[in-house]
């Protein structure tokens, strides 16, 4: 009975916080700010495995090991440069490519052909 409950609540949470995006996007100011993010997400794959690998590095033995070394704080506050820096260069990449890496390697080899990935010069 309590693991139904906190899945029914987890559903629940799910979609008062798309709600809530949702209500905050359809507002002009709002709107606005949070389109800044659609880089960044139509970069999802790439984004998400660039932090893979280089939070892993950072925190596991194969890399410096700074796991349970840094306050929760430091963690925090890493993760959101990273995801600044992130948001800067997927803005700059879709500038001068369609797609990110990953995302045009995931479509070229989902349709079975090379889609252009380059951006016309005189866009």
């Amino acid at each position: 009975f309590g693991l139904t409950a906190l899945d029914l609540n987890n559903i629940g949470m799910t979609f008062i916080i798309m709600a809530s995006f949702i209500i905050l996007y359809r507002k002009k100011k709002t709107g606005k700010w949070l389109a800044k993010f659609a880089p960044y997400g139509r970069m999802a794959l790439t984004n998400y495995v660039f932090q893979s690998i280089f939070g892993t590095f950072i925190f596991f033995g194969w890399g410096l090991g700074y796991l349970g070394e840094l306050r929760n704080i430091y963690t925090l506050l890493f993760s959101i440069v990273i995801i600044i820096v992130q948001m800067g260069l997927s803005k700059w990449w879709l500038g001068k490519f369609y797609y990110g890496p990953l995302e045009w390697a995931w479509r070229s080899l989902t349709y079975f052909r090379l889609f252009p990935l380059r951006r016309n010069r005189m866009n």
